[in-house]
């Protein structure tokens, strides 16, 4: 799901008049891209705030090319404020640490993309099996949206990496006319996909700008938000990442994350716009967009200029009451 690829280069509209924000804090989920907000109370500043935002990791293509190995493994990662178990990221090469998310890939129209998708994940239960009997574990790699060859070691469904280190060497021919914008990368492999998603498999990719390109946004600040829910058993420690993203019977163990975050505050400079362009990568999650003001009360509304990869032909205003909702993806 393009989630924000925003508004193409040709595309013009008039951004609409809005006061501006000092401090934010994002809540549960986002979506689409927001131009925020009213000053809160100075007497508030540096109270109650959740952990400062982080973007992922990134890694960006040099002269026409972006090539990297990613190895699918289990480890310990930070989720939710909290080292976590069963993580399953990707990691760039061997040694690397866990990213949860993924790391972000930067390239450009006319690139050209190799990755190595290297398979060290564990036995897993596939949907819908009635003996409950972990087997191998399959993977893939699936580009979200983007306009690439399905064909070969190209952006192919049907291709099978089978576990214990197995491998599969993928190169995508960007075109030069592609797209701007904001997608994703994900395990595809059928039956097998969602556990993936929910553990954790999935990145972002940008191509050019993420927010599309469009002039009236030149000069902004970008911020990017990988949207993502995970179902971690911390009764007892260690925490650990369990398979079960059943909603029955388990809310407190679920949680929402941004950036693998919760809750975390956004700075704003007085007078300043600033464009968020979110991806709601998981498996069958639905999140909404709430911003809350440093003195408690959710009074910011949002400006939303693209969704699902699809520009607007103008800007639309949510007011406060009305909370945006972001579905899932489909994998």
């Amino acid at each position: 799901m393009k989630t924000t690829q925003q508004v193409g280069p040709r595309r013009r509209f008039p951004l609409p008049s809005v006061p501006r924000s000092a401090r934010v804090t994002v809540l549960l989920g986002l979506i689409g891209v927001a131009l925020v907000q009213a000053p809160p109370p100075p007497a508030l500043a540096g109270k109650g705030l959740g952990p400062a935002f982080v973007e992922p990791t990134s890694l960006h293509s040099q002269n026409g090319l972006l090539d990297a190995t990613l190895v699918e493994k289990p480890g310990v990662a930070q989720v939710a404020g909290m080292p976590v178990q069963d993580v399953w990221t990707y990691q760039l090469g061997e040694a690397g640490a866990p990213n949860y998310p993924g790391p972000t890939l930067y390239v450009q129209p006319g690139d050209t993309l190799r990755l190595k998708i290297v398979n060290r994940l564990p036995p897993s239960i596939p949907p819908y099996a009635l003996d409950l009997v972990p087997v191998p574990t399959p993977t893939n790699l699936h580009l979200h949206g983007m306009h690439v060859s399905p064909l070969g070691n190209s952006d192919n469904i049907v291709i099978s990496i089978p576990p214990d280190g197995a491998a599969n060497q993928y190169e995508f021919k960007i075109p030069s006319d592609h797209p701007q914008g904001l997608y994703w990368y994900h395990p595809h492999r059928h039956k097998f996909a969602r556990e993936q998603l929910l553990r954790g498999l999935a990145g972002l990719l940008v191509v050019g700008r993420p927010d599309g390109g469009a002039p009236e946004l030149n000069g902004l600040r970008q911020r990017l938000m990988v949207l993502q829910y995970s179902v971690i058993d911390n009764s007892t420690p260690p925490a650990v990442m369990v398979r079960n993203a059943s909603f029955t019977g388990v809310p407190p163990l679920i949680h929402y994350t941004v950036n693998g975050q919760e809750n975390p505050t956004v700075d704003i400079h007085p007078g300043e716009s600033q464009v968020w362009n979110l991806c709601n990568a998981s498996s069958n999650g639905y999140f909404y967009l709430l911003l809350r003001g440093l003195n408690g009360a959710s009074d910011q509304p949002l400006v939303a200029v693209a969704q699902d990869g699809n520009p607007y032909t103008k800007p639309v205003t949510y007011p406060p009451d009305k909370p945006v909702l972001m579905a899932s993806p489909t994998p």
